[in-house]
């Protein structure tokens, strides 16, 4: 069954980015938005050059039922977006190889030219590691304030990241995870926003 979200009732919240140097934190910049569309989620790949995968197990999975629970939250009981996802400063921009790769992974998809996009990560118990890896990587419209839904990232491999032991193991992760064939955007294609220009 899709859901319709009605477009006059529209969200009119702020979610904070911190802007960092290192690991000092700046300035809290706080970006208005007005709507979320999740429907611009791109279908599930498997990308062996490139190590990547957002293909899930099964949509019994925990993960998937999560993700799901958090997309209902926000569509559905219309759960600000900010008690549900921390913005996170982009790391990868100030490294070439990491915007390349994970522009790679989206063109891969059929994407001509990837605009700058933001990443979100999901706030969870952090006793509950069901959610560590999950990225969600999302192009800002400043002229319209809403947020457009590009990649859901399950494992962490979009970009290649560290983690508090080191180096993260992309390649052990991307193992683990190649056999998966459950489509992640099973999730977002039951959301429908009403055409916004009608």
């Amino acid at each position: 069954m899709n859901i319709v979200i009605n477009k006059y009732n529209k969200f009119h919240h702020t979610i904070v980015k911190n802007n960092r140097i290192g690991n000092k934190v700046i300035n809290k910049e706080r970006i208005k938005y007005k709507d979320f569309y999740f429907n611009g989620n791109l279908y599930s790949i498997n990308i062996k050059e490139e190590m990547f995968t957002n293909f899930v197990k099964s949509y019994d999975k925990k993960i998937y039922k999560e993700i799901k629970n958090i997309f209902d939250e926000i569509y559905i009981n219309k759960v600000p977006l900010e008690n549900k996802f921390k913005l996170l400063e982009n790391e990868y921009e100030t490294s070439n190889e990491k915007i390349e790769r994970l522009e790679r992974i989206i063109k891969s998809m059929g994407i001509e030219k990837v605009p700058s996009l933001m990443k979100l990560a999901p706030y969870h118990n952090p006793k509950d590691h069901t959610l560590d890896t999950v990225r969600i990587y999302v192009y800002y419209d400043k002229n319209t304030q809403e947020f457009y839904l590009y990649l859901i990232d399950l494992y962490h491999l979009g970009i290649d990241a560290r983690n508090k032991q080191g180096k993260y193991d992309l390649k052990k992760r991307y193992e683990i995870n190649s056999m998966c064939n459950k489509c992640i955007s099973k999730i977002s294609d039951q959301y429908v926003n009403e055409d916004k220009d009608e």
